[in-house]
């Protein structure tokens, strides 16, 4: 019975050794990364400095960074058209059904919603490409 009592305490001491070996590593692996860490730090503030503030302050419409611009121009309208009977045509009525209960159509008004005068653009400037006019225009 006793021969066998020292199994889980050589297993616990392997264990042991085995959980102070990983320390040691990722330790180690830490300090590799603060040593690239710190040298990337001094290789980039030796190398870039900051863009400079731009002049003028962005406005609303002017979304993307230099050198490409993205402005929206224009403007939107909905037209909501509400009529107490049917129309023949809800976007351009030429006639108006009349209301007749021998029909049955009582109350059967309609109502219609178009963006018919919208007017809204895009203008989006940015850098050129060299060859997209081949690729594009072949």
């Amino acid at each position: 019975m006793s021969g066998f009592g020292y199994l889980p305490i050589f297993a616990e001491q392997n264990e042991l050794t085995e959980l102070k070996m990983r320390v040691a590593q990722l330790e180690e692996q830490n300090r590799t990364i603060l040593r690239e860490l710190e040298n990337l730090k001094a290789r980039l503030g030796s190398s870039q400095q900051l863009a400079p503030h731009p002049a003028a302050p962005v406005r609303w419409p002017e979304l993307i960074a230099p050198p490409s611009r993205l402005k929206f121009y224009g403007l939107l309208r909905l037209d909501i058209d509400l009529d107490s009977q049917r129309p023949n045509n809800t976007q351009i009525p030429f006639f108006i059904t009349s209301e007749d209960p021998l029909i049955g159509k009582r109350n059967a008004g309609s109502y219609s919603m178009h963006p018919r005068l919208t007017r809204f653009g895009m203008d989006l400037g940015g850098s050129r490409f060299p060859g997209l006019n081949a690729i594009l225009f072949t």
